[in-house]
């Protein structure tokens, strides 16, 4: 497929996040180790040589996108309570699971490891604004891990419960509260 140069992203900032959307993009259908390079930078509108260029590795896309998708999870939230923090960033995971899917595939396909985002934006949020007393670290990883659990498994598990998804969200909101206040 041509790159129609007048549509095509143009700069690094413009091709990154253009590369970033566009896997994200491609993975709400299908896990990041199913797509090519080449996909990726088609449906970004560039040439898969512009991938190599900026990100040595697709796994260096993925955690590039991986942070992009949490900043975008983050960006709405103006709150300075890590209670409201965590649980509306919950709420975002729930309405857009793109950053989850990636998460989930990763780590089920054994690649959990390899991916190493640069900074985790919401465990930077929680630090500005949780208190540091012993444990903070701690809590912190432990309310993320219920936060991409509940995302990934709640809807499942409230059907295998019969149990209404708005009372499970609800219910994990708790729980998530209770770990960062």
């Amino acid at each position: 497929m041509a790159i129609n140069e007048d549509l095509a992203p143009q700069g690094k900032e413009e091709v990154t996040i253009a590369l970033q959307r566009a896997l994200a993009d491609l993975c709400r259908t299908r896990p990041p180790g199913d797509i090519s390079v080449k996909e990726i930078a088609a449906a970004a509108g560039v040439t898969s040589g512009l991938v190599h260029y900026y990100y040595k590795t697709k796994n260096d896309l993925i955690a590039a996108t991986l942070v992009m998708l949490a900043d975008d999870l983050l960006a709405p939230i103006s709150s300075n309570d890590p209670q409201v923090i965590a649980t509306r960033f919950q709420d975002r995971l729930v309405d857009d699971p793109a950053f989850v899917r990636i998460v989930g595939w990763m780590i089920i396909g054994g690649h959990g490891d390899t991916i190493s985002m640069e900074r985790f934006p919401l465990v930077d949020r929680l630090r500005e604004t949780m208190e540091p007393t012993a444990g903070r670290e701690a809590r912190i990883a432990a309310a993320l891990t219920v936060l991409l659990g509940a995302a990934l498994f709640a809807p499942a598990l409230a059907a295998a419960t019969q149990s209404p998804l708005p009372e499970v969200i609800a219910a994990l909101r708790t729980t998530t509260g209770d770990l960062v206040s």
